[in-house]
């Protein structure tokens, strides 16, 4: 009897060392969690998330690889972009620690580096325009307050055609263009009441470095020529009229303009129109190219791409062919499905 006591203590002995084995084994493997799943270790870098509410859109640059997954210490700018007749509200970056610059209320752009599993969210909301009388419109800009986002967002009413139309010889703006030169240190979106018979806005913002956004131009203009040159904080361009003919230098220097509208097919002037638009990235032009109407188009518009100016395919070869004339690419051109 003793012997078999003593295997059995000898086997309960060995049973005993092989628990404590597994155990300090077990304690060896990393995160556990879902329920007791082991969760393998991330070894090949960060999961990044983006998301967008209703009305608007993200994107991010650098692109974020199919996956989701980026090196550890990645840095990634996100930009929101409002739908017409919003704008951007509130972000919501997880960790908020993630977050290095910008990405406030209203913000249009959100920094972030990524250390860990990050996810990004942006909501948009309606934009609330003021009306203000034109006669009025220095002294709003004086005294009122803007947005939380530091913008007035006016709408104008009283306007008429003499008030909008600058003179393209001198180089000078229109007297609504004046009101917001003498107020450059602001921030303003403009949103237009009706304005009776106008079709000249030549060089009606020339120099606004002010205004950072219009909403809408009255259906009846043929003539933008200049309109918005020199506008270096303007970012959202409203749709353009297909009464427009002169775009001649139309957004010349607006180096925060990332996208515009279509332009017309009725448009037979583009000469200089997005010349040192450094931000833009792309357009679709309805027009065919005239010769000698389109020199220096897109003359230093430095992220345009393959494929980014799409044109009428019976244009197509016509914008190839004479791209140098535009200081475009040939491979920038493609047919507009």
């Amino acid at each position: 009897m003793k012997t078999i006591h003593k295997k059995n203590t000898t086997f309960l002995n060995l049973a005993a060392a092989a628990l404590m084995v597994a155990a300090l084994v077990l304690g060896c493997k990393p995160n556990v969690s879902n329920g007791g799943e082991v969760q393998p270790p991330v070894t090949d870098g960060c999961t990044i998330t983006m998301s967008a509410g209703a009305n608007g859109s993200i994107t991010a640059s650098p692109v974020i690889p199919a996956g989701g997954k980026v090196a550890k210490g990645a840095e990634i700018t996100f930009t929101a972009t409002a739908n017409p007749g919003y704008r951007v509200d509130t972000w919501m970056v997880t960790p908020t620690k993630a977050l290095t610059a910008d990405g406030q209320q209203g913000d249009a752009i959100a920094k972030v580096k990524v250390t860990a599993n990050t996810t990004v969210n942006v909501t948009f909301k309606p934009i609330v325009y003021t009306p203000v009388a034109y006669a009025d419109l220095h002294n709003h800009l004086t005294t009122a307050q803007p947005e939380t986002n530091g913008i007035y967002y006016i709408e104008i009413t009283g306007l008429t055609a003499p008030d909008v139309t600058g003179n393209s010889i001198r180089d000078s703006a229109s007297p609504l263009g004046q009101i917001l030169n003498s107020n450059r240190q602001k921030k303003v979106a403009l949103k237009f009441g009706a304005i009776a018979g106008v079709t000249d806005m030549s060089s009606c913002f020339n120099g606004c470095t002010s205004l950072v956004q219009v909403s809408d131009i009255p259906n009846s203009v043929t003539d933008m020529y200049s309109c918005f040159k020199g506008c270096t904080k303007l970012e959202h361009v409203p749709n353009i009229p297909n009464s427009v003919t002169d775009m001649h230098s139309c957004f010349y220097g607006c180096t925060k303009l990332e996208h515009v509208p279509n332009i017309p097919d009725g448009v037979t002037d583009m000469y200089s129109c997005f010349e040192d638009c450094t931000s833009l990235t792309s357009v679709t032009l309805k027009c065919e190219y005239l010769d000698g109407k389109f020199h220096y188009a897109f003359y230093d518009c430095s992220r345009l791409s393959t494929g980014s100016i799409k044109v009428p395919a019976d244009s197509l070869d016509d914008y190839k062919d004479n791209a140098d004339k535009m200081k475009a690419e040939a491979e920038w051109f493609a047919k507009d499905e």
